[in-house]
């Protein structure tokens, strides 16, 4: 709920984390946003694990309304190649600089199109 202490800051989660460390505050975020800027910042977190903050990440290939307004084609191979075992080994690789934890944590683990 909306507090006298609560601010919207409407920035990205990025500025938003940097907000919250000059103002030593408190914050929610996403685990890959934090861990890549964590050592630039004062923040701790509290909960990294906790299944209530999990930020599922989709791919939506969607037709444009005008075919010179995006690439179709190009976006259905990118959303099968996501989807696709070599896509998900490379979110599972995917790591912070200097971190040996992965950032994501791929949930499709086949070259079918659950997931997408």
């Amino acid at each position: 709920p909306i507090s006298p202490w609560h601010q919207e800051v409407g920035q990205g989660m990025g500025a938003t984390l940097r907000i919250a460390d000059n103002k030593e505050a408190y914050t929610l975020t996403d685990e890959a946003t934090f861990r890549a800027q964590e050592w630039t910042l004062s923040l701790r977190a509290f909960d990294l694990k906790d299944p209530r903050l999990m930020n599922k990440y989709s791919v939506i290939v969607v037709e444009p309304p005008r075919p010179e307004l995006g690439n179709p084609e190009g976006a259905e191979v990118f959303g099968r190649w996501l989807a696709s075992q070599e896509g998900q080994d490379h979110i599972a690789d995917f790591r912070a600089p200097g971190d040996d934890d992965p950032l994501f944590i791929p949930e499709n683990t086949g070259d079918d199109d659950s997931g997408r």
